[in-house]
């Protein structure tokens, strides 16, 4: 557990320092103004805190479970634009609660989105993104571990809305492996996210 812990705190202030380097490059450099002001609006390199909230649900063999809000959801992302094309990538590091009504599963996992920006200015960009999630179940929340697959994977597709600085993403979280040995057992969520990029 403190192997992973340490793993995914290392991991997150890689990212963003190879993450804040790239943005600083893209930043700067001999342009023409044109081009600069075009990169800009088309897509601009953040890197970015988010909280965020999932109204996580299961579907199980015949049917699925209640769904319960879940508050314990926060990461790092890190947006880089594909040059003059309108589309970007992200690549994001982050714990997540699932499960359903009574079970608190967390995730520690990791995210890759591409994403493509239908509406963009000076201050606002819509975007929307879609994109696998991988990472390892290690809170299992009174559940033994032997029934229990560590591995879990899902699949999100969604929008985000930078306005500035701040960002607000809503999405599906679709659960592409089962989180209990034996059965049926994916794990999904409506994913709502609140974020701030430097």
């Amino acid at each position: 557990m403190k192997k992973f812990i340490f793993s995914f705190c290392f991991g997150l202030l890689s990212l963003a320092a190879s993450a804040s380097s790239h943005v600083n490059g893209v930043d700067q450099g001999p342009e023409k103004s044109v081009e600069k002001k075009d990169r800009a609006k088309m897509a601009e390199g953040r890197v970015g805190l988010f909280w965020g909230v999932n109204f996580a649900k299961m579907s199980l063999k015949g049917g699925s479970s209640d769904s319960e809000a879940k508050f314990l959801n926060f990461g790092l992302e890190a947006i880089s634009p594909v040059y003059k094309s309108g589309l970007d990538f992200s690549f994001g590091a982050e714990w997540q609660t699932k499960g359903a009504k009574g079970w608190d599963p967390g995730i520690l996992q990791y995210a890759i989105s591409i994403g493509y920006n239908v509406y963009c200015n000076d201050n606002v960009r819509l975007t929307v993104v879609t994109g696998p999630q991988m990472g390892g179940l290690l809170a299992e929340d009174d559940v033994d571990s032997d029934k229990l697959k560590t591995f879990q994977a899902s699949w999100f597709f969604g929008g985000r809305i930078l306005i500035k600085n701040l960002y607000l993403k809503v999405g599906y979280d679709l659960g592409l492996t089962d989180a209990m040995k034996g059965g049926k057992s994916k794990m999904n969520a409506v994913a709502l996210r609140v974020g701030y990029n430097f």
